[in-house]
């Protein structure tokens, strides 16, 4: 619980100079058919400063709109798992909403662009 934070169920958040690096999954549910499901993953962690300043935005902008929605017209899931400087991991679930498009339009194309993941998708 200590390492991770409670798995992601403590919403605490880290400023961009605390990370050391991050990897993540968003599974887009607005692409589904049936059972499968749309999911971009990145599979190694990534140094790169946007790309951290970028979710640490979406972290902060997914939980703000969770606590509107409560769980309502969800779009999709990004997982996020920070790698702190500190030497510990902080893992986070959040759930992006309809005003969330356009920034998870922006991380998508970057990651894409940056060679960092590839569309996947998977059988639910």
């Amino acid at each position: 619980m200590i390492d991770t934070n409670g798995f992601g169920r403590i919403h605490e958040f880290y400023e961009t100079d605390e990370i050391l690096a991050v990897r993540s999954e968003y599974h887009d549910y607005t692409d589904s058919e049936e059972s499968e499901m749309s999911s971009i993953i990145m599979y190694v962690f990534q140094k790169d400063p946007k790309l951290i300043e970028m979710m640490v935005k979406s972290h902060h902008e997914s939980v703000t709109n969770n606590v509107k929605h409560n769980g309502e017209q969800v779009l999709g899931e990004l997982i996020i798992d920070y790698e702190l400087k500190n030497g510990k991991h902080a893992y986070r679930y959040l759930y992006f909403y309809p005003e969330d498009a356009k920034l998870i339009k922006e991380f998508k194309d970057y990651i894409k662009e940056q060679n960092y993941a590839e569309d996947d998708v998977f059988i639910r």
